[in-house]
């Protein structure tokens, strides 16, 4: 299932060669109340949950943080809630084959529009919440490539 977004603002410096990877092939926007109660803890809102297209994979028992290049899949982050062990991380990070450099930006609400201020942070969740006060970039890592 692709979920539609209704425009594009999430990736920059993106460059693709042809082979692509893709997102679990069954995703769902209903997610089970596990998975919705952790996003309610860092308070992301249902309505940020179907515009960012997070939703839930049953083969991977995980939580899918997807970003989208329009409507191209480039990146997505799978959280679990099963025990942590070597063979089930608690964070799956996947990058497409041929993206590089690639972020996740929110732009903030439209009077940040032309503002200087770019909050850049680590996490797709954090990008999303401090989005909704000025433009934000999540590195997808702890460092600038």
């Amino acid at each position: 299932m692709n979920l539609k977004l209704p425009f594009c603002y999430f990736i920059i410096n993106i460059y693709f060669f042809p082979k692509q990877k893709q997102q679990p092939f069954d995703i769902k926007p209903e997610l089970p109340i596990q998975a919705k109660q952790w996003l309610h803890k860092y308070q992301i809102t249902d309505y940020e949950q179907r515009l960012f297209g997070i939703c839930w994979s049953d083969s991977q028992e995980r939580l899918i943080l997807p970003v989208y290049d329009c409507e191209r899949l480039v990146y997505w982050q799978g959280r679990t809630f099963k025990p942590i062990t070597k063979l089930n991380p608690k964070y799956l990070n996947i990058r497409q084959s041929g993206a590089k450099n690639v972020f996740f930006r929110r732009y903030g609400p439209s009077n940040s529009v032309g503002s200087k201020r770019l909050v850049i942070v680590e996490d797709i969740l954090s990008a999303i919440k401090t989005g909704r006060y000025l433009d934000s970039l999540a590195l997808l890592g702890s460092y600038l490539p």
